[in-house]
């Protein structure tokens, strides 16, 4: 909850119950020592970091803390690195997939239908979300630079064009 013994003292003096999930025989007595343990811990970091800065200065490393002067484009620099570091590894694991993909898509399944297998099969997906989704199916698809199945409305309306054509 907080780094600070006097703060967490001052809220138990307030009449404030604590509850904690993970700990249930959490008690007051264990409350002062775990926050005095914390802000102990937050006073050897402290101390850790001066000493490291220290040491660095003394190498004669420049240790600048502020932001650059111009901030917003090194923001924009470090959100394109970013971008493409995730779009590489996207790349990397639609590759890896892609086999398994192909598979089920010249087996006629859909995109959804792909995804129903994926989480049979406990695939994780990429985002780590629940479930995997056709339209995730799809950009996985467009990362390994593969076709993905036809959607249910295009093999509708080509039926129905063959069918007029008749």
């Amino acid at each position: 909850m907080s780094r600070n013994a006097a703060m967490i003292a001052r809220l138990m003096e307030s009449g404030l119950e604590f509850v904690v999930a993970d700990f249930p025989e959490l008690n007051r007595f264990t409350i002062h020592i775990l926050a005095a343990v914390a802000e102990y811990e937050a006073k050897l970091i402290s101390d850790r970091i001066k000493a490291a800065l220290a040491a660095a200065r003394s190498r004669g490393s420049v240790v600048d803390r502020r932001a650059p002067k111009d901030w917003q484009a090194y923001l924009r620099r470090a959100t394109a690195a970013s971008h493409l570091a995730n779009a590489a590894r996207a790349r990397t694991r639609a590759e890896a997939l892609a086999p398994l993909l192909i598979k089920l898509r010249d087996e006629g399944r859909t995109l959804n239908g792909i995804a129903a297998e994926l989480d049979r099969l406990e695939i994780e997906r990429p985002r780590k979300g629940a479930h995997w989704k056709g339209e995730i199916v799809r950009k996985v698809f467009q990362y390994a630079g593969e076709a993905p199945p036809p959607t249910r409305s295009y093999v509708r309306r080509r039926q129905v064009q063959t069918d007029r054509c008749l």
